[in-house]
């Protein structure tokens, strides 16, 4: 079926984000090379686009009908999203956190609404809502995990250490977790003192070490701390 009626047509909330340099890439094919019919855009009975939204967005800004397919859902919209782009570009833990978000799954919504305030990036917001690494099958499945309640008091620590050229970088951020995790606050203070001269390390138990180092410094033994 074709359409000129581009406003009766909707986005899932789920599906990916449009990506703009993808639509731009699109519009120059089509321009170039014309739409290939045979591959339709697929929409589920409420006329929402499960598949093929970037070529949409294409053929709305060239004026060209829309080519599609409708294809019953029975509300299982989120599964048949997933299916058929495993085909197609891989998904990030991002395009996950996106859809498990917009389905009301607390820890997702947590994750992308601190990467919208902080723009730490997705692998750093993760390990900041979780206080670790969370298994990204446990992400990709929308598994509900339990959130870091020190999350805001690291993402602030980090922001406060942005003249640090690396303060963003995962391997830093992941130290400052454990940090938060096993220092008090009189110590965290201590080490926020000599941020500024410590040197990018490549591995996060690099970074441990040197804070160790100064938190132990002028310690004595019974009461040193182990990061």
């Amino acid at each position: 079926m074709k359409s000129n009626n581009y406003s009766a047509f909707s986005f899932l909330n789920q599906n990916r984000k449009i990506n703009r340099n993808k639509v731009k890439e699109l519009i120059q094919s089509i321009e170039q090379h014309g739409f290939i019919e045979s591959r339709p855009i697929l929409i589920n009975e409420k006329n929402q686009i499960i598949d093929g939204q970037h070529r949409f967005m294409a053929l709305q800004y060239l004026g060209l009908p829309v080519v599609y397919n409708i294809h019953k859902t029975n509300g299982n919209d989120d599964q048949l999203v997933l299916a058929l782009n495993k085909n197609q570009l891989q998904w990030k833990l991002n395009d996950y956190i996106h859809l498990h978000a917009e389905k009301g799954v607390k820890f997702h919504n947590e994750v992308r609404s601190i990467d919208e305030k902080y723009k730490y990036g997705t692998s750093v917001c993760l390990e900041l809502c979780y206080g670790s690494v969370p298994k990204p099958f446990d992400i990709r499945m929308g598994k509900n995990l339990p959130i870091w309640k020190m999350r805001y008091d690291v993402a602030d620590f980090i922001l406060s250490l942005k003249e640090i050229p690396y303060y963003k970088s995962s391997k830093f951020v992941r130290a400052v977790i454990i940090l938060f995790q096993k220092a008090n606050d009189k110590q965290i203070l201590k080490l926020k003192k000599h941020m500024i001269s410590i040197p990018q390390q490549a591995m996060t138990s690099q970074y441990l070490a040197i804070f160790s180092n100064i938190l132990n410094k002028n310690v004595p033994i019974g009461k040193q701390i182990t990061l």
